[in-house]
């Protein structure tokens, strides 16, 4: 008996935290839509009209993670003096933004 309300809770924490992973990622999309819609207009308001070409949504959100992949900087946390941690950030920040880069990529 003990053992199956081990496993329950078990079970249900890891569906809490794939709830929260899901939210998060739902939650990072769309800041990522509406930040790209922000700059599209602003775009559109004060570039277009120099001569530069008009741009799509996923254009000006790629354009959005290549200047963010530059302009990253490592987290100030407690843990800036640790460089694993410090790394792993690094790590985890390209790699999603390469992930997300190659999906936005698509609706080109």
């Amino acid at each position: 008996m003990a053992l199956a309300m081990v496993v329950v809770g078990a079970v249900a924490l890891a569906v809490a935290m794939l709830g929260a992973w899901a939210g998060a990622v739902a939650v990072g999309a769309a800041m990522l839509v509406v930040e790209g819609l922000v700059a599209l207009q602003l775009w559109r308001w004060f570039l277009e009209p120099l001569g530069l070409p008009a741009l799509s949504l996923a254009q000006i959100i790629g354009i959005n993670l290549l200047i963010s992949t530059f302009t990253w900087q490592f987290g100030r946390r407690a843990s800036e003096n640790d460089l694993v941690a410090r790394l792993a950030a690094w790590g985890s920040f390209m790699a999603a933004t390469f992930a997300i880069g190659y999906i936005v990529s698509r609706f080109l």
